[in-house]
């Protein structure tokens, strides 16, 4: 996800925006894929071909659409926050909960600031290290972070 970003940021080109937004669309499409699997027994043995399907359809909608592109990766987002606390709330754990909450609370914040940011509210062009699209990043990549320790409590619990 990094490189696809840097090929934007370093391009400010049209391919450059769509490769950093597919970028985006790979891990909430994987997301999305592992909520599904965990929702509905039955397709986890083909939960990869749902994975290749949301990709799929996510960087095709990117490309023959113009400035969508963050629309969509966070309709899938809030989709799989909103199937993890569906599932979560019938057998999940406590410690499971609080993680989900917090990728939510994280991703919320990260997506403020880049509102913040792409209004120009908050945006200097200036200062390249602190500003709402900066934060943006170090938001989500945290949200990250607690989504893989939330994945890691789900396996160990069967949840």
């Amino acid at each position: 996800m990094g490189t696809a970003s840097f090929a934007f940021h370093a391009s400010g080109t049209r391919w450059g925006e769509i490769t950093d937004d597919c970028a985006m669309y790979a891990i909430s499409a994987f997301m999305l894929a592992v909520a599904c699997r965990r929702l509905v027994p039955s397709i986890r043995s083909r939960w990869g071909l749902l994975y290749l399907g949301v990709l799929g359809s996510s960087v095709a909608a990117r490309v023959v659409t113009q400035r969508i592109g963050i629309l969509i990766f966070a309709a899938q987002i809030i989709a799989v926050a909103v199937l993890e606390l569906g599932i979560l709330r019938t057998r999940g754990t406590a410690r499971a909960q609080a993680l989900i909450w917090a990728v939510a609370g994280a991703f919320l914040l990260s997506f403020g600031l880049w509102i913040l940011d792409a209004t120009r509210l908050w945006c200097n062009p200036l200062n390249h290290l602190f500003n709402g699209h900066a934060l943006w990043h170090v938001g989500t990549a945290c949200s990250l972070l607690v989504y893989s320790r939330f994945v890691d409590a789900v396996s160990s619990q069967h949840v």
